[in-house]
């Protein structure tokens, strides 16, 4: 006869590390007890007794570990505003007198179609 499959428990809990909050840990649920019995009221339990793992790392990471939607950028091809026109029309290259190059959006940098025929 075959002996009855054991099913793992899993828990998880927040670490206090020098009196804050710390990462959340994913253990079994025996870990757990030893933990707690080791130091009681020390760290947070936040939900033992899970009967997957996958679930109880789920719980632990929260949103961190989520799939993030594809964000798509708009490129723009002329001035965003009145102080970048005022630039562009000046000669000025709009953004990078004024410190702006990391902040504004990407900037597409085409050939001119007329400096291929001289």
């Amino acid at each position: 006869m075959r002996k009855p499959a054991q099913v793992a428990l899993w828990a998880v809990y927040q670490v206090t590390v020098q009196g804050q909050p710390g990462p959340k840990v994913v253990c079994l649920q025996r870990e757990w007890d030893a933990v707690e019995a080791a130091s009681p009221g020390v760290h947070r339990h936040i939900k033992g007794g899970i009967v997957s793992e996958g679930e109880a790392e789920r719980l632990a990471r929260g949103v961190s570990g989520d799939d993030k939607g594809r964000v798509r950028k708009k490129l723009v091809a002329g001035p965003r505003d009145a102080e970048d026109a005022v630039l562009a029309e000046s000669g000025g290259a709009a953004g990078i007198e004024q410190g702006r190059d990391e902040v504004g959006p990407p900037l597409l940098l085409v050939p001119d179609a007329r400096e291929g025929s001289r």
